[in-house]
């Protein structure tokens, strides 16, 4: 029997040895190789995710060392694959470039929501986070963050659009299910296109337009393929936008650094992310007015007829929602308050 209960108490040590060893060691060094697939001189990478990336190190004082791809692994929308693969750690996806993978986080596209990307991405990160983290949408990698854009617009280089009759026939590049529902609506011809190809696709007259920012057609140098803009009081539509990293690299880093990461994460990246896109705008908006421009402002009578082009777009999401068990009408005014509240203290 004494020889029996050795072996039990060698065994159960040895086991609690094995399973201390699991634990990451609050000295161990973890290298995170993040998958660049934006151009390295894009303000987004550049200053905001880079600088995440530099902060991280700053944080963990050197023990999780970032790594950033010379080239992007896999397309923009095997983005969220490859990181859940672990092909690589740590990855920027744009949930619209997967229609239907993620639907809860479509609440943040919707119309007329606001005119700051860092006020509508502060509050998106803050609201998902309250409400909808359960849903587990993103539960194959963590999850980072989350923030939108500066709200975009329509932009084209065949005419002014003054009118919906002006829409008609427009081949419009679509980023989303609802910039799709909407040129669908207003009788546009939506083409699904990556904003990596989209420069092309106008260049050669594939495209007449896109959903846009202004900003995004200097970033991107394609500045010349725009004659006109119509602009939305509150945006016709954000993207999201997530960064994720894999399950199993967030495990490799120590509990004291995991939670050094997770504070300049969440809100503090929506935050730099949504202002420093406010910042380019504001740019941008010099730049296109520069070469010539033409803006026309959706207001009065024609703003009116968007409204009810779009009243149904909230009840779908608000539908889809409570079906999954939120209460999507009351997860929506929490959304607009926070908007709303942060707009007024900028």
């Amino acid at each position: 029997m004494k020889a029996l209960h050795i072996k039990t108490a060698c065994a159960a040590i040895v086991g609690v040895a094995l399973a201390l060893s699991a634990i990451p060691s609050a000295d161990a060094e973890t290298n995170l190789r993040f998958n660049r697939w934006l151009p390295p001189s894009h303000f987004l990478q550049k200053i905001v995710i880079d600088g995440w990336m530099n902060d991280v190190a700053k944080v963990t004082e050197g023990r999780v060392k970032p790594q950033i791809t010379a080239a992007g692994v896999g397309g923009p929308k095997r983005q969220y694959q490859v990181v859940a693969d672990g092909i690589v750690d740590v990855g920027w996806i744009a949930h619209g470039y997967t229609p239907g993978e993620f639907p809860l986080t479509e609440f943040v596209e919707l119309p007329f929501l606001g005119d700051s990307g860092e006020a509508i991405s502060v509050a998106y990160w803050n609201t998902y986070n309250k409400y909808l983290l359960p849903a587990k949408e993103h539960r194959a990698t963590h999850l980072v963050t989350l923030h939108t854009h500066t709200p975009g617009h329509v932009y084209n280089k065949k005419r002014a659009i003054k009118t919906i009759a002006d829409f008609k026939g427009l081949k419009i590049r679509a980023n989303n299910r609802t910039t799709t529902k909407f040129l669908k609506s207003v009788g546009a011809s939506p083409l699904f296109m990556s904003v990596t190809t989209m420069g092309d696709g106008l260049a050669k007259g594939v495209l007449d337009g896109t959903v846009f920012t202004d900003e995004a057609f200097v970033n991107f140098r394609i500045q010349k393929q725009v004659k006109y803009a119509l602009k939305f009081p509150g945006g016709l539509y954000n993207t999201s936008f997530a960064t994720v990293m894999n399950k199993d690299a967030w495990k490799k880093i120590s509990a004291q650094d995991r939670a050094a990461i997770s504070k300049i994460s969440g809100a503090a990246f929506a935050r730099k992310a949504g202002r420093e896109w406010d910042r380019q705008e504001r740019m941008g908006e010099k730049t296109l007015a520069g070469i010539g421009v033409q803006t026309t402002r959706l207001e009065g009578k024609f703003l009116e007829l968007i409204r009810a082009k779009v009243s149904g777009f909230e009840k779908d999401w608000i539908k889809a929602a409570d079906a999954k068990g939120f209460d999507g009408s009351a997860i929506l005014r929490h959304f607009r308050k926070e908007i709303a509240d942060y707009q007024e203290k900028m």
